[in-house]
């Protein structure tokens, strides 16, 4: 017999090989879809942890944040103690204050900063008797030189109405006078007040006006 006689018919249709063919790229479609949703599970899975490990940073950065502030506040406080020592150190005592002259020139409002980063303020004489014991401390630190001197008085809020750097009202003056000058005379132009070293009277600045300064503490 011939070897054609020996070959079996074909028991698929071509109807069969397309779906066959179709079933096997089904097959393979789900199979890379089941490992695609298997990597998407591991990812989401490191994404949450990228999330909460981000989540504990932001958390300790808050707490680093919190620190430095409270070191920053501890050394500014420290700074305004170390301040008011050195005042009353290097400066002069009158009853519970320490007045400290700043031989630096200062416009009024850097002048009130400094003093106040160092735990004080511009000198507030409250009294003639207290502004006596200041005048007389800085005449004899300058003299026989004469300097005008920020003291912490000013009428910016209104014209006229004087107040120290604490907001109370002045309650006496001791503004210079004479047949020329009659002070304040400055009006609006001129709001801050300073005292001369060698007679402790007052007169009204142009408040940018730089000058030595005294802090009290």
């Amino acid at each position: 017999m011939s070897s054609m006689s020996n070959q079996q018919p074909s028991t698929t249709t071509p109807e069969d090989d397309t779906f066959n063919y179709f079933m096997s790229r089904l097959s393979s479609i789900e199979s890379t879809i089941h490992r695609l949703s298997v990597q998407f599970y591991g990812l989401d899975i490191k994404v949450n942890q990228m999330s909460q490990t981000v989540s504990k940073l932001r958390t300790k950065l808050a707490d680093v944040d919190d620190n430095i502030e409270t070191i920053s506040e501890m050394n500014l406080r420290n700074q305004r103690q170390i301040g008011q020592i050195e005042g009353c150190f290097k400066g002069r005592r009158y009853f519970r204050k320490c007045y400290l002259i700043f031989q630096h020139f200062e416009n009024y409002e850097t002048a009130q900063k400094l003093c106040h980063s160092r735990g004080g303020n511009l000198a507030m004489p409250i009294d003639e008797q207290e502004h006596g014991a200041l005048a007389k401390y800085v005449h004899d630190s300058f003299f026989p030189f004469n300097w005008p001197i920020w003291m912490g008085i000013n009428d910016l809020r209104s014209e006229g109405m004087y107040q120290y750097e604490n907001g109370h009202r002045v309650s006496f003056f001791n503004w210079y006078k004479d047949h020329l000058v009659t002070q304040p005379n400055g009006k609006t132009l001129e709001n801050c007040v300073s005292f001369t070293s060698i007679d402790g009277k007052w007169w009204d600045n142009e408040c940018s006006r730089r000058m030595y300064y005294v802090c009290e503490y």
